[in-house]
């Protein structure tokens, strides 16, 4: 997948390993096989040159369906309304079906899609006032069940899901300074 996202964009992409590099191959795939068949989902994540964030990349295959998100940090010196009004307009261009959530400490809040959040922004905000931390960008798309590289397969499906992840939701956000909000 990292070598096909790298054609399409012109940038790298690696996948990013959360375990020391001196734990063991075979565990870790034990316990993501553990996690297969507890879960039923594949799951990863992805890191492309340029931008700040990790892509995350989940396969259920209970659901047959392929969740891309990505966390971006809320500005500390503007408003919460403030903030999320300006990441509304920076997702002008994202496909309407995005999922975009609140961050607050130690739980989730709000969430809803970008098409009802376009009007309102201000349905991101909790209810309490609690500051926001960020927001979480998730976009799903349908999964193909054939083996292989055609279109109906597993493979391409997930590539698809990143492509337009990238392509419609990072591309737009950017490389976001949590200090000031601005992009680097």
């Amino acid at each position: 997948m990292t070598r096909r996202i790298r054609s399409a964009t012109k940038r790298t992409a690696r996948p990013v390993q959360r375990a020391r590099r001196s734990s063991d191959p075979r565990a870790r795939r034990g316990a993501a096989a553990e996690r297969l068949c507890a879960e039923g989902g594949l799951a990863a994540e992805l890191r492309i040159d340029g931008t700040s964030s990790v892509i995350g990349v989940v396969a259920d295959l209970r659901t047959m369906k392929v969740r891309t998100s990505v966390d971006v940090p809320a500005s500390e010196v503007a408003y919460p309304l403030a903030a999320a009004k300006r990441l509304v307009r920076m997702l002008a261009e994202a496909p309407a079906d995005l999922h975009v959530q609140s961050l607050v400490e130690g739980e989730n809040g709000p969430r809803g899609t970008l098409e009802r959040l376009r009007p309102e922004p201000g349905d991101l905000l909790p209810r309490d006032g609690a500051p926001i931390a960020g927001f979480r960008l998730t976009l799903s798309k349908g999964m193909g069940n054939s083996r292989g590289n055609t279109e109906s397969g597993f493979i391409r499906s997930v590539d698809d899901a990143v492509d337009r992840f990238h392509h419609g939701v990072v591309a737009h956000v950017g490389a976001v300074d949590a200090r000031t909000g601005r992009r680097a």
